[in-house]
């Protein structure tokens, strides 16, 4: 492996002491790294620089649109992980299971331009993008700006029901009714028709008062000899 060269990486050194096999590396702009082997060697992403390759090439896309800072420029970033890293943390809910970016998006440009023309700048700093069919890509017409909150309404463990023809989110129609959503729930596994899940009033339990503890019935059942005592001291109590 010494003097094999990955991209801009030299080998110079194997650490054989690493858990996971380390390669010490010089780099053609003169600083020395330690990479990973199976880094080096990955047919997806391998790592070919210090570092030094990514800030030109971020530099480049800079210089081109003066948008790298931009906050679109780093959601536009974000998806493409979540889309094509299989390192990535989320990528097995999204590239996956077959969610892309639209062809003409892969170029940062076109993405801003669609996002500033159709759906406008972020409205607040709690806003962020999201899919309207979450089973669909990121593509024209299927793109909005939302909050946390309403995306929650919009994953794919959401339970679905039919009312009317049509079909609505549970939890949706739950609060439209005004009806809890685990109630809601529970009619639907108990295997409720719709109509009477939402016309039926939820009721709910009173909690019990607790009864007044006798420590002498309990004291005197497991210690008779202890049940004198205690009553004598109880009358001097009340009596004064």
């Amino acid at each position: 492996m010494i003097g094999k060269q990955f991209g801009r990486l030299t080998v110079i050194q194997e650490d054989k002491e690493s858990v996971r096999k380390k390669l010490h590396c010089s780099c053609t702009c003169g600083k020395s790294v330690s990479v990973r082997k199976d880094a080096l060697e990955s047919k997806s992403e391998p790592t070919q620089s210090c570092g030094c390759l990514q800030k030109e090439i971020i530099s480049k896309r800079c210089r081109k649109h003066y948008l790298c800072n931009h906050y679109l420029y780093k959601i536009w970033k974000s998806i493409r992980q979540r889309c094509y890293n299989s390192n990535n943390a989320n990528f097995h809910n999204y590239g996956g299971r077959g969610i892309k970016l639209h062809k003409s998006w892969h170029n940062f440009q076109n993405f801003y331009i669609y996002v500033v023309e159709t759906i406008g700048f972020k409205p607040t700093i709690k806003h962020s993008i999201d899919r309207i069919d979450n089973n669909k890509g990121y593509r024209p017409g299927n793109l909005r700006w939302s909050i946390q909150k309403e995306q929650m309404f919009n994953i794919r463990t959401n339970m679905l029901v039919t009312y009317k023809s049509k079909k609505y989110r549970a939890q949706v129609l739950a609060k439209e009714f005004d009806i809890n959503y685990d109630a809601f729930r529970s009619r639907i596994r108990m295997g409720w028709p719709i109509e009477k899940i939402l016309t039926t009033p939820v009721k709910y339990r009173t909690p019990k008062t607790p009864k007044k503890l006798d420590v002498l019935s309990l004291v005197s059942k497991s210690h008779p000899s202890c049940r004198t005592t205690l009553s004598v001291r109880q009358q001097d109590h009340e009596s004064s």
